[in-house]
């Protein structure tokens, strides 16, 4: 099994099939629990996306295939056993954020966006280093910024986090 994607709240697998099955079952749970108590799905392919999953959240996915056994008067599926679980993590942190007092800040294509400054009021955005990255004069957004945690400080005293993934 193989991580395809990943993004907000969603993880999308994949697995191979050396020799088709009758069918397929996905178990996903929260890291550390087992397969059998998981979410369980039976996809129509060998690629799958969960969605609706919790932010910042270390999640185990596993896979079992089913095959048909059948002898005289006797028909039935009997499930392999499961896979070794694929751990991964869904987007951490927010998307946007809006303070009730106008300010509005959003991670948006790999950039910093702020909406909602004052006249002559600056926000500046500085890496979790505390490195100044950029500075926006008016509402705008910054260059394209490598994946990471950021914060955006107002010259009015506002802050706020950003997270940037890809």
């Amino acid at each position: 099994m193989k991580l395809v994607g990943h993004g907000g709240d969603s993880v999308t697998v994949g697995w191979w099939q050396v020799e088709g099955g009758e069918a397929y079952e996905l178990s996903l749970g929260t890291y550390g629990s087992d397969p059998d108590t998981g979410l369980l799905v039976t996809p129509a392919d060998s690629v799958h996306t969960f969605t609706g999953l919790q932010s910042d959240t270390l999640y185990s996915i596993w896979v079992r295939k089913a095959c048909r056994y059948t002898t005289e008067g006797y028909d039935t599926l009997v499930w392999s056993d499961w896979s070794r679980p694929l751990v991964c993590r869904t987007s951490v942190g927010i998307g946007e954020v809006y303070d009730g007092e106008g300010l509005h800040v959003a991670a948006q294509d790999g950039c910093v966006a702020v909406q909602g400054l004052a006249s002559g009021e600056r926000a500046e955005v500085y890496d979790m280093k505390g490195n100044r990255v950029a500075t926006l004069a008016a509402d705008g957004r910054t260059a394209p910024l490598p994946q990471g945690v950021y914060l955006v400080r107002t010259t009015a005293g506002r802050a706020r986090k950003a997270v940037l993934t890809r």
